[in-house]
């Protein structure tokens, strides 16, 4: 790809990545925030390579550089993973500003649908804030993806826009014993040497996936596996007796290369495959 270049950044996609457009092509830059400028340096095409002969634009991934004009409404991530990352898009953007894009984004989205019938959008309804401005602990399904790193297993997510696993040590949006449950199962399917499933799923883990009810009474734990091997039932057992031990495990069998979280079989190990959430009154299982 071409060097570096600076860039202002006109726009947003549905991912919640930046845009900018450059002679033929149009940049997607993650971590940017409209209207700033920003140094860039282009990575890779991402869906058609090259203007086609009608006269579409190319697409092209970008990293920022350097930030050389910031926007007012940039904040520092709270995350130490945030830059590379793609389970959170906007931990670099103020939360009355996010949601002032998200509303601006659901009225593009009907007006393209409905024209003229589209309704008037009220403001986005936000979370509590903290005490830096920003919501944190909102996520109560966390889902974290399994890979074999250079000593062993490792857990994370996957690098905005490729199937690159981040191994990561925080994730201050999922709910905090979420993480401490998903945690301990890494530790201890690393401790047992249980391979990730990888590309072609020769190897056992795949995901880890926990929900909890809003005030973390409850939490039950699925381990998304390519097939009951005899040898998960150990770091199993080790997450059962633990200290983070969850009311219910669940393992959930798929053995299918691709994109989709879990397979189509589960078998309950210990507890409910539930938890229990009240909202606006009545109880549900979640």
């Amino acid at each position: 790809m071409e060097g570096e270049t600076v860039v202002t950044l006109t726009g947003m996609d549905r991912s919640g990545a930046a845009v900018a457009t450059v002679g033929d092509q149009r940049l997607v830059v993650p971590g940017g925030i409209p209207g700033e400028s920003v140094r860039v340096r282009r990575l890779r095409p991402v869906g058609r390579p090259a203007p086609d002969p009608e006269g579409r634009r190319g697409i092209v991934l970008a990293e920022i550089v350097a930030v050389e004009e910031a926007s007012p409404n940039r904040v520092a991530p709270r995350c130490r993973h945030a830059s590379e990352c793609g389970g959170c898009a906007w931990q670099h953007i103020a939360y009355p500003e996010q949601l002032r894009r998200k509303t601006a984004a659901l009225d593009v989205v009907l007006r393209r649908a409905m024209g003229e019938r589209a309704p008037r959008i009220a403001p986005a309804i936000g979370m509590p804030p903290g005490s830096d401005g920003m919501p944190w602990r909102f996520r109560q399904k966390a889902a974290f993806v399994f890979a074999n790193g250079p000593r062993g297993l490792v857990m994370g997510h996957f690098a905005r826009g490729t199937n690159d696993v981040v191994p990561i040590e925080e994730c201050p949006v999922h709910s905090a014993r979420a993480n401490r449950i998903a945690f301990a199962l890494r530790d201890a399917l690393a401790g047992a040497g249980i391979p990730a499933a990888g590309v072609g799923t020769q190897g056992l883990a795949r995901h880890v996936v926990v929900r909890t009810s809003r005030d973390e009474r409850e939490a039950v734990a699925m381990l998304v596996a390519t097939r009951d091997d005899p040898s998960l039932a150990a770091p199993m057992r080790a997450l059962l007796d633990g200290a983070e031990k969850p009311e219910g495990l669940v393992l959930n069998l798929h053995d299918r290369p691709g994109p989709y979280l879990v397979g189509r079989e589960s078998k309950r190990v210990a507890g409910p495959g539930h938890v229990k959430e009240t909202a606006l009154g009545p109880g549900f299982l979640v």
